[in-house]
């Protein structure tokens, strides 16, 4: 739909679109010219909960722009860049942690024992083996043959 404006999407308006096979109705939240794209605030199932749709305004077969919302257009929040800055540090450790539990050119069993192990007790991967409690260096290669041997005795 090449015809659709900036000016069809006002801030604040009411609007119900038809796509490529849906109807959206809601109030324009952005309009952003640049990208093509609007996007739609709708109420939720509940006071607390709502969704934003964005959307392609070349894939809008239809649009009717109702009255403007009743109430003034509030302006967003400011953004705390700090806060922001805080959150990133603190899922990148958490993440480099996650990874640090993933042993690297280990078996699939070496890695089991290391899960099991970590449960327990504060674990870590120094090359292919486990230093428990940062006291106990596990040698993988060992305690698998050793698992080993004790599962052929058994059978």
């Amino acid at each position: 739909m090449s015809d659709v404006a900036a000016t069809d999407f006002p801030v604040g308006c009411t609007v119900s679109v038809v796509t490529q096979g849906e109807q959206v109705q809601g109030e324009v939240f952005a309009f952003d010219s640049a990208s093509d794209t609007v996007l739609i605030h709708q109420q939720g199932s509940t006071p607390f909960h709502s969704n934003l749709r964005l959307l392609k305004v070349a894939y809008l077969k239809s649009v009717q722009t109702g009255a403007p919302a009743g109430r003034p257009v509030a302006p967003l929040p400011t953004v705390d860049a700090q806060r922001c800055k805080d959150r990133e540090a603190k899922a990148l450790q958490a993440a480099q942690a996650e990874a640090a539990k993933t042993g690297v050119g280990v078996s699939n069993e070496a890695q089991q024992v290391f899960d099991a192990l970590s449960k327990t007790m504060p674990c870590h991967w120094k090359q292919q083996n486990i230093v428990i409690l940062n006291e106990v260096c596990l040698v993988i290669v060992l305690l698998l043959l050793v698992l080993f041997s004790y599962v052929q005795h058994l059978t």
